[in-house]
């Protein structure tokens, strides 16, 4: 499956997910980071389809730890705050 480069949104972010990639390949060569890495371009990936999936892979993981750690923080609410929205709940 091809990936297209996405042009749009929010590039702070974009470059923070692309340097903590880079950093996980260059420095981290033995974490999971780097094996994923390895493992796209065994598969068959270039360099650039290999670091956006990286990309993407971290940010599905930071997400998931923002959204558990929000659910964990509304569950700690008073009773009299119970109405505060949890995204992804």
């Amino acid at each position: 499956m091809r990936l297209r480069a996405v042009k749009v949104g929010n590039r702070q972010l974009n470059n923070a997910l692309y340097r903590i990639a880079i950093t996980q390949i260059r420095f981290n060569s033995g974490g999971p980071g780097a094996t994923y890495y390895r493992k796209r371009r065994e598969f068959g990936d270039t360099h650039a389809q290999a670091l956006r999936r990286m990309e993407r892979r971290i940010a599905r993981i930071v997400f998931g730890h923002m959204r558990t750690a929000q659910a964990n923080w509304a569950k700690q609410l008073p009773k009299e705050h119970s109405h505060v929205e949890v995204f992804g709940a």
